[in-house]
């Protein structure tokens, strides 16, 4: 239901753009025909040109972004500041917070149902692939090409987002479906393994593939922001991928948790938890044996 308000919420925002947008070319051709614009002809136009630049930025504007993040640290945290403000305010509040509450929701369900547990039938997550992947790729397909196709169109962006939760939705419930068959299965189990591994320490990852990322790609690190093609970008996806899958079980070997879930659930109870394996099980025998 949550998710469901994004749509009508999409019409509205492409309404509102579709009536810039014929009011600045009705401005256009106003002033094609030599007559004087009105202040709100004038401003119409500056929006739309505003608004058209946000989907298509210049070259100018473009060269800045990749100049700010080949820069300096102090100089990619004052880009970094503008950007974060924007996201955590009115982006969050118009966008992601509908976004992510519905998603929330739906993978709490799923996994009261079961889902996620590899609890439901074979053949229950085989239609669940079908299903998930046969919805989802094709709309997603469908969606990408419209968009390159109108030129990324400003309108494009609100129109293609009605669509935009159920083809995402769909490809991750075939991803899920995948996973869960082959975990009852018993398929692949040196992958999914390291899969449960990495899951267990996700925010320990989560950050630690940011510092990777961000060294490799900003001013401080390599420098690599906008040097490498799409296909080149695959490889460093590959190798994060490596790192993740090949040092989390590895770590999880001597540590009860990733050293940030430790520091959380430290934090959480207000005590130091104990990390090393083990010490668990050194707290468990009684003192004097």
């Amino acid at each position: 239901m949550v998710l469901a308000l994004q749509a009508p919420k999409n019409l509205v925002d492409a309404h509102e753009i579709r009536t810039l947008r014929d009011k600045a070319k009705a401005a256009d051709a106003a002033a094609a025909a030599g007559k004087n614009l009105t202040d709100e002809q004038k401003a119409d136009q500056k929006a739309w040109e505003e608004k058209r630049k946000e989907s298509k930025p210049d070259q100018k504007k473009i060269q800045k972004e990749i100049d700010d993040y080949r820069g300096g640290y102090p100089r990619i945290v004052g880009r970094r500041l503008g950007e974060t403000s924007m996201w955590n305010s009115t982006f969050f509040y118009r966008f992601t917070f509908f976004d992510t509450a519905g998603m929330m929701l739906i993978g709490m369900g799923l996994y009261k149902l079961g889902v996620f547990s590899a609890a439901r039938s074979s053949r229950f997550y085989a239609w669940t692939v079908l299903a998930g992947y046969g919805v989802g790729v094709p709309l997603n397909w469908l969606i990408g090409n419209w968009r390159i196709a109108a030129g990324f169109d400003p309108l494009m962006m609100p129109l293609s987002f009605t669509s935009y939760d159920a083809g995402r939705l769909s490809v991750a419930l075939g991803h899920v479906g995948v996973f869960m068959l082959a975990v009852r299965l018993g398929l692949m189990q040196w992958l999914t393994s390291r899969l449960a591994a990495v899951g267990q320490m996700a925010l320990s990852n989560y950050l630690l593939t940011s510092l990777i990322c961000t060294t490799i790609f900003y001013g401080y690190g390599f420098g690599q922001f906008a040097r490498l093609e799409r296909h080149q970008l695959m490889y460093v996806v590959l190798a994060v991928w490596t790192v993740n899958l090949v040092a989390s079980p590895i770590w999880l070997r001597y540590f009860r948790f990733g050293p940030v879930e430790w520091l959380w659930r430290s934090l959480t109870y207000w005590q130091r938890q104990p990390m090393r394996i083990g010490a668990v099980a050194a707290l468990a025998i009684p003192s004097g044996l």
